[in-house]
C-alpha cells in the first residue's frame, strides 16, 4: 500500500471516530449507539467509493486510537 493511500485511509478512520475523542455527543446514549450511527452514516473512502464500515470496525479503530494514539 502506498504511503499516501495509507495516510488517507487513516484520516478517513479518524474522521469517523473524532467526535468520540472529545467526548460522547449528547445525542447518543452509548458509544455502541455512536458506532452504529457512524456505520449507517458511512464515509467517503480515498478510492472514491462510499463505504459503511461495520460498527465493530469503527469500535476497533476507536480502541486502537485510545491505546496507541
Amino acid at each position: 500500500m502506498k504511503q499516501e493511500l495509507a495516510q488517507d485511509i487513516a484520516l478517513m478512520r479518524y474522521s469517523m471516530i473524532s467526535p468520540l475523542i472529545v467526548g460522547l455527543p449528547d445525542e447518543y446514549r452509548s458509544k455502541e449507539a455512536y458506532f452504529r450511527a457512524a456505520s449507517a452514516r458511512g464515509a467517503l473512502h480515498p478510492n472514491g467509493s462510499f463505504i459503511h464500515p461495520a460498527p465493530t470496525s469503527i469500535k476497533r479503530w476507536y480502541q486502537h486510537y485510545q491505546k496507541n494514539g
